[in-house]
């Protein structure tokens, strides 16, 4: 079973504030610089504030952090998260697709622009 993640003490100064751990012989520049360009944080960042009108404030070090396992369950070959995930983004995508080109279809005879916008 892939290893957690230690998590970080929550900054006192709020959830949106990034915990960066400097490693040895290393500048806080360079440890900020790494993680940026990761894909771990920045992704982090978007799912925390595409999720804010869904869940409410999330951390931001908590979400890296569940990114972080998931990233090491994968790289460890468990794929069932991702799965699951990819799962259910499937059947939503599906709901969306069939319910839009419903509407598209119901318009394309009299309103050309709305059957567009649907499509």
């Amino acid at each position: 079973m892939p290893k957690k993640t230690k998590r970080a003490a929550e900054p006192a100064n709020g959830s949106k504030t990034l915990v960066v751990r400097v490693k040895p012989n290393q500048t806080p520049e360079a440890a900020t610089a790494e993680m940026a360009i990761a894909g771990l944080a920045s992704n982090a960042v978007t799912a925390v504030n595409f999720t804010k009108g869904t869940f409410g404030e999330v951390s931001l070090n908590e979400t890296v952090a569940a990114l972080a396992d998931s990233v090491r369950a994968v790289h460890g070959g468990d794929l069932k998260g991702v799965e699951a995930l990819l799962t259910a983004q499937a059947v939503a995508l599906n709901a969306i697709f069939t319910e839009l080109s419903q509407r598209a279809a119901l318009n394309v005879g009299e309103y050309l622009d709305a059957a567009d916008r649907y499509m």
